[in-house]
């Protein structure tokens, strides 16, 4: 019979607690905890570097739906698959984070607003094929916000804040597509900071 010792045991299950304290359960996509935690080692990066920041916030259309109608579980599975699409979309060195229900953050380092805007066109892209799940294909597409440091602040808070804005604006025109954040969409300045993102609707 093999023992195994005590501290061991107590080694693992550490390290399961603090892996569950940065990482989300369903899909193990980081949490917003060590999302803040990446943003500022990003930050000093692209300091150094004269380089720009991106965040992409990404909500789902018809979840919703999905839950009503197949139930939870099904859902669950559903972003499960919708995290593996997205590793699939971005370099290995962007960050992908899961807030919570069907929001995702993704965090870019980008030398021009450009590279930004091909990824963003990629996931669309790749949400155009239905997932197949055991309840069958389910289509679903995302709508996605963009702020980019440092046009558009200069912490991890309001980048956030302000791609939410931008998301929430796109889905008002249409959805299935993206929009850089604008000074406009806070009512502060009728001026914008970004051009609108091409859209592409399927």
């Amino acid at each position: 019979m093999i023992t195994i010792p005590l501290f061991y045991l107590a080694l693992v299950q550490e390290r399961k607690i603090n892996h569950y304290a940065y990482y989300d359960a369903l899909t193990g996509l980081p949490n917003r905890y060590l999302l803040k935690d990446r943003f500022a080692v990003a930050l000093a990066q692209v300091l150094r570097q004269k380089k720009l920041l991106a965040i992409l916030f990404l909500d789902l259309d018809q979840f919703k739906s999905v839950n009503d109608t197949w139930g939870h579980a099904q859902g669950d599975v559903l972003l499960q698959n919708v995290a593996e699409l997205l590793k699939m979309c971005v370099r290995p060195g962007d960050t992908i984070s899961r807030l919570g229900g069907d929001e995702f953050v993704i965090m870019l380092q980008v030398t021009r607003c450009a590279e930004v805007t091909e990824v963003t066109q990629r996931i669309l892209n790749n949400f155009s094929s239905p997932f197949v799940l055991d309840c069958g294909k389910i289509s679903v597409t995302p709508t996605i916000g963009i702020s980019v440091y440092p046009n558009d602040g200069d912490d991890l808070e309001r980048l956030v804040k302000k791609a939410d804005m931008a998301m929430y604006q796109a889905k008002e025109q249409g959805k299935n597509r993206f929009q850089f954040y604008s000074f406009d969409l806070s009512g502060k300045n009728k001026s914008t900071s970004h051009e609108i993102a091409h859209s592409r609707t399927v």
